[in-house]
C-alpha cells in the first residue's frame, strides 16, 4: 500500500469519478422518468376503450405466430427484459439449451418476440437479427404494413399494458403462468394511423437510445474507476505529491 498521504490524493482523485459516475446516475434516473411519462401520454389512448377516434382491434388480428423451424446451424439467440433479443453467448451465462435445435424457432428481423412465461412481466423485444431462438418464447409478425411492431413494442412495455399481459396469462400461480399466443391474440387494443406510430415509435426510440449512451457513459466511467484503483493502489501509477 501506498504511503497515507498518498492515499489521501488517490481518495481524492478517485472522488472526481465518483462525483461524475453520480451526476450520470441522476441524469439517467430524470431522463428514464420522463421517457415513461412521456410514452404513457403518447400511448394511453391505445388502452383507452372509450377512445373513439382510433381503431379498436385484437391482437390476433394485427399478428401472426411464426411457427417455423430449420435444421440449418444459425445464431443462437434470447429475449431478455431489458436489452430486448440479443445473441445468447453475450449474457455470459452458461448455455443450458437443447443440443437438438431442430424445434427451435426461427425469428427475423422485424419480429416481435416474447418469453412464454414471463410476458406478464413484459418480457419481449423486437428483432434486429436472424437466428433461432428456444421454442418456450413466442415469435408474432405482423399482418400489415399498417402496423410498426417498434410502436408496440413501447406500447407492451406500459405497465398498463403488461397488466394486461398478467390478466390474461394463464396457470395456477405466478410462477406458472404462461401467455399462448391463443390468449395473446384475444387482447384489445386501439391503433392510430401508421403516421401517428411512426412519428410516436421515432419520438420514443431517440429519447431510449439518448438515455443507452448516458448508461454506456456510465459504464465507462465505471470502469475508469476500477483501472485508476488497480494502477494507484498497486503502485503501478505515483500521484504527483508536489499539487
Amino acid at each position: 500500500m501506498p504511503p497515507l498521504p498518498e492515499q489521501q490524493k488517490i481518495a481524492n482523485i478517485l472522488r472526481v469519478w465518483d462525483k461524475a459516475i453520480e451526476k450520470v446516475s441522476t441524469l439517467i434516473s430524470l431522463n428514464e422518468k420522463f421517457f415513461n411519462n412521456l410514452a404513457k401520454k403518447l400511448l394511453k389512448n391505445c388502452l383507452n376503450p372509450q377512445y373513439l377516434a382510433w381503431c379498436p382491434v385484437t391482437l390476433g388480428e394485427i399478428f401472426t405466430e411464426r411457427r417455423e423451424t430449420t435444421l440449418n446451424k444459425m445464431e443462437l439467440l434470447s429475449i431478455t427484459g431489458s436489452e430486448g433479443i440479443v445473441k445468447k453467448d453475450s449474457l455470459k451465462k452458461r448455455d443450458t439449451s437443447n443440443k437438438d435445435k431442430s424445434k427451435y424457432l426461427l425469428i427475423y428481423p422485424g419480429d416481435l418476440g416474447y418469453n412464454t412465461m414471463r410476458m406478464w412481466q413484459g418480457v419481449c423485444g423486437i428483432s434486429s437479427l436472424s437466428g433461432i431462438v428456444s421454442p418456450a418464447y413466442t415469435i408474432c409478425i405482423p399482418n400489415s404494413s399498417a402496423i410498426n411492431t417498434q410502436f408496440i413494442y413501447f406500447l407492451f412495455k406500459l405497465p398498463k399494458m403488461i397488466n394486461e399481459f398478467y390478466r390474461y396469462s394463464q396457470g395456477l400461480v405466478d410462477d406458472t403462468l404462461g401467455l399462448k399466443f391463443s390468449y395473446f391474440a384475444e387482447i384489445k387494443i386501439n391503433i392510430p394511423t401508421i403516421e401517428y406510430q411512426n412519428q410516436t415509435a421515432n419520438i420514443l426510440l431517440n429519447y431510449k437510445n439518448q438515455i443507452s449512451k448516458y448508461k454506456n457513459y456510465k459504464k465507462a466511467l465505471q470502469s475508469q474507476k476500477q483501472g485508476l484503483i488497480q494502477k494507484l493502489l498497486t503502485g503501478e501509477w505515483r500521484v504527483n505529491m508536489i499539487y
